[in-house]
């Protein structure tokens, strides 16, 4: 089998070509102002959505806020890796920010 070309490898795009969208959909026998007006009515998607912190880890990152003292952090999670502690905090962080919103809307 022949090696794969520069372009062949590269990623594809997912954005579509509304007229070929169309042709194809139509070819396939879709009503595609059906599906236009469904696309336009779907909410957009940003990113993952965040998991919320458990509260072993609210405990043990508020401990951290408090003391700074990373590889305490990292024991009282139960891991050795950097980037999930650095999570951990994210996640609580994010989770307070978001209680302090909604108690501001509220």
């Amino acid at each position: 089998m022949a090696p794969k070309s520069k372009r062949e490898t590269k990623h594809k795009p997912r954005l579509f070509l509304e007229s070929k969208a169309k042709r194809i959909m139509e070819g396939l026998g879709w009503d595609f102002a059906k599906f236009v007006g469904a696309y336009e009515e779907e909410p957009a998607r940003r990113g993952p959505k965040t998991r919320l912190p458990t509260p072993e880890e609210t405990r043990a990152v508020e401990h951290f806020l408090k003391s700074g003292d990373f590889s305490a952090l990292k024991k009282a999670l139960g891991t050795s890796n950097i980037q999930t502690a650095n999570a951990a905090v994210a996640r609580v962080m994010a989770a307070k920010a978001q209680r302090k919103v909604h108690e501001a809307s509220a």
